[in-house]
């Protein structure tokens, strides 16, 4: 009997079959962005951040003490504004860390000498949109017993409160609007155990009530093994230490410096493990956790695909809805001397790798992915220390892939797009594999075709 499905399937086979000769391996490059034209270029693209609240579409990059301000039309990134430190006084590394939320935007900067201060201490600076432009709001100081540079080497905003990495104590700081300031309203300790080497702090990440603060080489478990501290906010807007977050248990491998990046969405939490050993040395792992019954559960480890000792996968992670970018540090190419890949979660839960997002580079792309951020079809991606040809200059660079070209049909995992490729996608479909919805409606319809059609004639690169 004749099923919708095994119509599709032949009205579907007709028409791979008749222009799988004709695809072309087309890619979309990467829109490559530098440092304004006249400014003082050095080093552009220390770090980024995007708007990833809904309707926004704002985003930053950093370039040694300044902040460049832009927004996203048609696929470019137009210069919207240049912002410096706000004050007078001496400040070193101003957007050494920058996170964006709605309409306001925190610009850490780790030594700044406050002049009700004696000594040199960190701190952040609040803006908020206003007519498209950022306009300077508040100071966010360390608390006066807090001394000692560090605070604002990593922020973050959940819901208009802003969340600071302290100083030497290895902190992370509460802040929250108040008559018009910032106060500072919490202080999270190190948890008792963790020792002052184990980086508490560094990384944070927030959204949804829930924080997560890493301590990457937390020693508690294995040597360097790393850990994470997710804390929830409770009715009185306090945050409170909920759980203790290792390496999972059921990894058949040993787990190093978990936590040396994360990310969370408000569902996915993504934390890399550059130096795990799945395989090979140093060869890296970011593993995706979920809340399952108030307690943050292991879904999957992500590895690539052709990995080799020291990769290092996982220093960098950037995560929202069902798209996720990984940095591999040491994996080297013509192009860079480090690799991004993207993955994308399926209709059945599961991440699967897809594109290697490659740069063009006029030169070679130095640092490449020191800095990542992912915001809806787009991510962002920096390499700090790229030069222009015929120049020793780190004039820095960052590149915006266009992540929807990018739809990889590679089901075959052997890193080339050929007809067991298309075999493999029939076969899924005919069986009724969730790996065949190519649409990631839930259902596998005519649709599918088309859109395994266009991924293939896209190609990977």
């Amino acid at each position: 009997m004749s099923t919708p499905r095994s119509r599709a399937l032949a009205v579907a086979s007709s028409v791979l079959l008749g222009t799988f000769a004709a695809v072309t391996n087309a890619q979309c490059p990467p829109v490559r962005v530098v440092s304004p034209e006249g400014a003082d270029a050095y080093r552009f693209g220390t770090a980024v951040a995007s708007n990833a609240s809904e309707g926004g579409n704002q985003w930053v990059i950093v370039e040694n003490g300044r902040v460049w301000a832009y927004d996203l039309m048609d696929g470019q990134l137009f210069l919207r504004q240049e912002l410096r430190m706000p004050h007078p006084f001496a400040s070193e590394f101003f957007g050494g860390t920058v996170a964006i939320e709605g309409d306001r935007l925190v610009v850490g900067a780790w030594s700044v000498q406050w002049p009700d201060r004696p000594d040199v201490v960190g701190g952040a600076f609040a803006y908020d949109l206003v007519d498209g432009r950022w306009v300077h709001s508040g100071d966010l100081k360390p608390p006066t017993d807090l001394s000692g540079a560090g605070t604002g080497a990593a922020v973050t905003i959940d819901g208009g409160t802003v969340l600071a990495r302290g100083g030497p104590d290895r902190s992370v700081i509460i802040y929250e609007p108040r008559n018009g300031g910032w106060d500072a309203r919490q202080t999270i300790l190190p948890p008792s155990g963790v020792t002052a080497d184990a980086d508490f702090g560094y990384p944070i990440a927030a959204s949804h009530g829930w924080l997560f603060v890493a301590a990457n080489r937390d020693s508690s478990v294995a040597s360097l093994g790393g850990s994470v501290f997710a804390y929830h906010r409770d009715t009185e807007g306090v945050y409170q230490l909920v759980q203790k977050i290792d390496g999972p248990a059921s990894a058949s491998f040993p787990v190093g410096q978990f936590g040396w990046d994360l990310d969370f969405d408000g569902r996915t939490l993504a934390i890399g493990a550059q130096s795990s050993f799945p395989a090979f040395d140093d060869q890296g792992v970011t593993f995706v956790f979920e809340l399952e019954d108030g307690t943050w559960t292991p879904r999957q480890a992500l590895t690539h695909r052709g990995a080799q000792a020291r990769d290092a996968f996982g220093p960098e992670v950037a995560v929202e809805g069902d798209r996720m970018l990984v940095v591999a540090w040491r994996e080297r190419t013509s192009r860079s001397d480090s690799m991004v890949y993207a993955f994308e979660r399926g209709a059945d839960g599961l991440w699967r790798q897809g594109a290697r997002l490659l740069p063009t580079p006029t030169l070679h792309a130095v640092f490449y992915g020191a800095d990542i951020t992912l915001h809806g079809d787009y991510g962002l991606i920096t390499a700090h220390r790229e030069c222009e040809p015929g120049s020793s200059d780190q004039t820095g660079a960052a590149y915006l892939f266009d992540l929807s070209c990018y739809e990889c049909p590679d089901l075959d995992a052997d890193d080339r797009l050929t007809v067991f490729d298309y075999l493999e996608f029939m076969r899924a479909f005919d069986a009724g594999e969730p790996i065949a919805d190519m649409d990631n409606d839930g259902e596998l319809t005519i649709a599918d075709f088309l859109a395994f059609q266009d991924a293939f004639a896209v190609g990977c690169p």
